[in-house]
Parts: C-alpha cells; structure tokens; sequence
C-alpha cells in the first residue's frame, strides 16, 4: 500500500491476486480444445474471482485498489507449446511475449467492462508454482513428464522469469526478462542464487546497477 505524498498523488493498495497457471492451460488444450481459448476460461475464473473480492471488500477507499492478475509457469508453458527455453530461443522468448500481451489486453478489457481496476502483477507465488505442479502432476501425464526437467526446482517458474539463464550474461538476461515489463505492473528481475556465486563483488554490482538504471524493473530481487 502507498499513500499519497501529495495532493497529485492518487492512493494506491493492491488487492491479493488471483494466479493464472500457464501450463495447466496447455494441458487442457491437449484435449481438441486450444492454448488461447484455455488461457481465456482460465482468466474468466480469475475474473469472476475478483468480482466477488471486491464485493465482499467494499469500503470507504476500497475504489483505490487495483486487483492483482499474477500467472504462474510461462517459461513451461512455451516449453511445452514450442520445445524450448526462453533463455535459449529469441523465438520462444517472443512467444512468451505474446502469450503475456494475449493476457494484458484481455485484463484491460475485463476491467473495462466491469469498472474494476484489474492489471497483470509480478507478485510473489506464496508457493502456488510448487501446488500448481503437483496439482497437475496429479491431473496430466505429460506433467509428470516434466518432473526430469524441473525435479531440482520442485515448482514451475514465478510469473514471467526465465527458468535459467542459460549461456546468457546477466545483463542479457535482466534485459531479456525487463521485455515483459511494459505489460505488467512492478516488473522483478530476478538474480539466481547458483549464478550470483559465479559473480564478483563489482560483477554483481554492475549487474544491480544495469537492472536498476538500464531497465524497465522496479526491483531486483536475489532469491
């Protein structure tokens, strides 16, 4: 929550979000159905969601809070649609970008229409991306067919993050990742532990530095 350091200054509270799980979507298309369609069901559920949160938090001031649409697993989801790695590939990683912007224009609509102040947030997952997985690894043998390349996260990847950064600098993958954030409200780009060892002091620095000055991100998180 931010309060107004001025009278230009509207309020501001995000309320909790709502997860989009991206793979999941994929899975249910395996049927005859499609990716885009499932993506738009999905939404729809998160929509009706936060209806009824606002109904049940209507209050003096309530009119400032934006409701927070986060998704889950995009770097999975293009893996499964196209078979490679956001890190790897400039060709998934626009996938990944048109998957996001399909949502973003999708939010803005459904806001739209029901007066309600909804945008695609980079949120923390609180531990959906680990349910997420064992949730569909319960409903979808080709879930459980992932479990070779993602047993050592255990959990899809958080919102719009590369799985790894694969053969990339960190400057390419901050820059990578910082696409995404014209789409998205507070946009995070993420330092893995594993590569932070690998980095010196003034490495990291200027790693934190580019993020900071060079790129869309309103912060750096370091796992």
């Amino acid at each position: 929550v931010r309060s107004p350091q001025d009278s230009h200054e509207e309020p501001f509270a995000i309320a909790q979000a709502v997860t989009i799980n991206l793979p999941q979507a994929f899975y249910r298309s395996e049927g005859g159905s499609d990716f885009y369609g499932e993506l738009e069901v999905s939404l729809d559920l998160a929509v009706r969601a936060q209806l009824v949160k606002r109904n049940l938090v209507r209050r003096p001031g309530s009119e400032w809070f934006e409701y927070a649409i986060g998704v889950a697993g995009l770097d999975e989801a293009v893996r499964l649609l196209c078979g490679s790695d956001m890190s790897a590939d400039e060709n998934a990683l626009r996938l990944g970008i048109r998957i996001l912007s399909f949502l973003y224009f999708r939010v803005k609509e459904e806001s739209d229409k029901h007066g309600l102040r909804m945008a695609i947030h980079d949120i923390e997952d609180g531990g959906a991306t680990e349910r997420f997985l064992r949730i569909d690894r319960q409903m979808f043998q080709r879930a459980r067919g992932l479990e070779s390349q993602i047993a050592s996260m255990g959990a899809y990847t958080p919102g719009v993050h590369l799985r790894t950064f694969g053969r990339m600098k960190l400057d390419e993958a901050v820059a990578s990742e910082s696409r995404f954030h014209t789409l998205m409200t507070q946009g995070t780009a993420r330092i893995f532990p594993a590569l932070r060892g690998t980095l010196t002091p003034a490495e990291l620095y200027q790693g934190l530095r580019h993020a900071g000055l060079d790129s869309l991100a309103s912060q750096v998180a370091i796992p």
